[in-house]
């Protein structure tokens, strides 16, 4: 990587090959973590600053709506080179942080995010935490959810699978059974 020499000097961004559709993603992201607590045009103005200096990856888990709408003036013109993860069965209602494993509640607020971004898809999908063999089967079996992702898969409307989790076996298990191209392993 280049020296930065001066104020304007900036390195170019690095980018990954996805194994599966050889998509660039940059390696660095954005998340939305805590930026609601910003205005609106800040907001939008950071999204697209990432967006001018080769950030091209956006893990959109908000804690409340607002962030959504400047989201998706900043990416509306850059929509093709923005890649887009969500995250199914993460929830926050009222501002509180929290999970489902309900289907009607992930696709409800699936189908409520692409609307308040303004696509019809998104780049990755991510289930929420699974973290114990209770959430796997959750997953897997009880509920339909990976069914209904694998379904949105399948009409265009995900482009990719994945979860997150902070269990090593549980990832392994996935990787082993070929479902998932990209985990997001917290540490």
């Amino acid at each position: 990587m280049p020296a930065l020499n001066g104020e304007n000097d900036m390195a170019e961004m690095i980018y990954r090959t996805l194994p599966r559709g050889g998509e660039k993603i940059s390696i660095i992201g954005l998340g939305m973590g805590s930026i609601h607590e910003s205005g609106e045009s800040e907001i939008e103005n950071t999204v697209r600053y990432a967006i001018e200096k080769g950030v091209n990856y956006f893990d959109m888990v908000a804690s409340e709506a607002k962030p959504y709408a400047p989201y998706a003036r900043a990416i509306k013109e850059n929509r093709s080179r923005v890649l887009l993860q969500m995250h199914f069965g993460a929830l926050y209602d009222g501002g509180t942080y929290g999970w489902t494993r309900d289907v009607k509640k992930i696709k409800s607020a699936f189908e409520s995010q692409l609307k308040l971004l303004q696509t019809d898809y998104t780049d990755f999908g991510f289930v929420h935490c699974i973290d114990e063999e209770d959430d796997y089967d959750d997953v897997m079996r009880k509920n339909g959810i990976w069914d209904y992702l694998r379904s949105l898969k399948e009409a265009g409307v995900i482009r990719h699978l994945g979860l997150s989790s902070h269990d090593p076996d549980i990832i392994r298990r996935f990787l082993d059974l070929d479902l998932i191209d990209m985990v997001m392993f917290s540490i």
